[in-house]
């Protein structure tokens, strides 16, 4: 079940779209006059229209009337108002900003089945102060809030009230914004804050199934850094995806919990994660994208009335990904790389009794960690979907290194490495897929006692356990004196 009556505006959710009207630092001189133009200039970079209705000057004090601010997102607009921007220079080389604590801000455009939608929602700010300092070609702000939130004030669809309830608030935030003229327009933020709240809950258009979303995280920091012209809420994607354009950032919590339930009728999938503390990141630059992301102390509850035992639940003790991988189109190939771990990965007991009522199987902590690595050839612009209609994927793979597999489970431990290149000039031989060529070595251990588990759990029946070790004797060798096969697969030649 998804909700299809609003959809993500440039990336981001309402939300996040919101903060586009904190007041938007610019690259800035330290009079207020100046700073209100550098604001709309570099609006324009970032894909931002700038205006007021009204505004007067006097005393080194610069009052903003009635501002507003306009953006094109994928798929529609951002219309944001504020009654009152005041810039007061502070005698010092700096400039001091109010902004008015209420503000309201309308998204429209039409949704993935094309129905026109309006979002209006209203932002405030509490206890709100920035500060502007530098040069016309560099400027910092200095800026701290109590907390800023964010509701829904309407919501209709194809012309009909819609439920899109949105309830955000941040608090004790408190940061730096810097811009820089140099390349067009640089940014870099570093904002911290105390915690934030978010709470979702929508209607799916026709069906009547509900959405619920919720989170709560403490200890919050945002990075951010890249080109201005980004942030563009209609940026070309092949700009980003191309290499023309950079944008990174990292995003850590101290502990907090998300969660997702989902209903429709009697049938309700839901989901709660609880988590000690995580970081993740992103970073396009150049032709290369990478992302990592870490999880401590995560606590899963998946609920599914569909199922036989409705709840399953399990923890992990340390969650990490990394990646990175070309992303623009290239005669040579880039390399990439790709790793996952999971480590101390528990079934709740009655998760245990649900998979495994005889206890037959170790209940020792799971683990998995996966390394890979090799080359690859983008081969079309990743951000054009007439990329992906051919028979031929835009990316395709020359080589792939598994340097490590190791899996633990059930008291046993799968292991494996190899490495496997690719033959771009047959396609025959595996349906339109570069033939693969080279070998994969593979290692079980506790191989005996896992097809003896299995029969204990009825699995496999007792009187199908030697043709079972004899179907495993054709793809693996038993390794003298252990309880412990290995096999080699190989492909030479499109003969495995």
């Amino acid at each position: 079940m998804s909700f299809t009556g609003f959809r993500p505006v440039g990336g981001l959710t309402a939300c996040a779209t919101a903060l586009a009207f904190w007041p938007v630092a610019a690259s800035a001189d330290v009079t207020p006059a100046e700073l209100w133009e550098s604001w709309q200039a570099y609006g324009a970079a970032s894909g931002q229209t700038l205006s007021a209705s009204g505004q007067s000057q006097a005393d080194g004090r610069l009052v903003l009337r009635d501002v507003t601010a306009d953006m094109a997102h994928q798929g529609g607009r951002m219309h944001s108002e504020i009654a009152e921007i005041v810039m007061t220079d502070r005698g010092d080389g700096t400039v001091a900003i109010t902004v008015s604590p209420d503000y309201e801000i309308t998204v429209t455009g039409t949704d993935r089945d094309g129905a026109a939608f309006e979002l209006k929602l209203d932002a405030q700010l509490e206890g709100m102060s920035m500060i502007a300092s530098g040069d016309p070609d560099s400027t910092t702000y200095a800026l701290s809030a109590d907390a800023f939130s964010i509701t829904t004030a309407s919501a209709t669809r194809a012309g009909q009230a819609a439920q899109f309830d949105l309830a955000a608030t941040v608090t004790g935030i408190a940061g730096t914004y810097a811009m820089d003229s140099a390349e067009g327009g640089l940014f870099r933020s570093d904002l911290a804050a105390a915690g934030m709240t978010f709470d979702l809950d929508t209607t799916e258009p026709g069906q009547g199934g509900t959405t619920a979303i919720a989170a709560e995280y403490d200890d919050i920091s945002i990075a951010a850094a890249g080109s201005a012209a980004a942030l563009a809420g209609g940026v070309d994607p092949a700009a980003l995806l191309g290499g023309r354009l950079e944008l990174g950032g990292n995003f850590t919590q101290g502990g907090g919990s998300f969660s997702v339930d989902m209903r429709a009728g009697a049938d309700r999938l839901g989901m709660t994660v609880h988590s000690a503390g995580g970081s993740s990141s992103s970073a396009l630059a150049g032709a290369e994208l990478t992302q990592t992301g870490r999880g401590e102390g995560l606590d899963v509850v998946v609920t599914d009335t569909r199922l036989r035992q409705s709840e399953l639940r399990f923890g992990i003790d340390r969650l990490s990904y990394d990646l990175a991988l070309p992303v623009a189109p290239t005669d040579a190939p880039g390399p990439f790389s790709a790793q996952l771990e999971l480590d101390g990965v528990k079934l709740s007991e009655a998760t245990w009794a649900m998979v495994d009522p005889q206890s037959a199987l170790p209940h020792d902590p799971a683990a998995l960690r996966i390394d890979l690595g090799g080359m690859a050839r983008v081969t079309e612009d990743l951000s054009d979907p007439a990329a992906y209609a051919g028979p031929v994927a835009p990316f395709e793979p020359v080589s792939i290194d598994l340097r490590e597999l190791r899996l633990e489970l059930a008291g046993t431990t799968l292991t494996g490495e190899g490495a496997v290149s690719f033959d771009a000039t047959d396609l025959r031989s595996y349906a339109g897929m570069p033939a693969p060529l080279g070998a994969v070595d593979l290692r079980l251990d506790g191989s005996t006692m896992l097809t003896e588990n299995l029969v204990t759990l009825g699995i496999l029946p007792r009187d199908q356990l030697v043709f079972a070790q004899i179907i495993l004797g054709m793809f693996a060798k038993p390794v003298e004196g252990q309880d412990a096969l290995k096999s080699r697969i190989e492909d030479r030649k499109s003969v495995v």
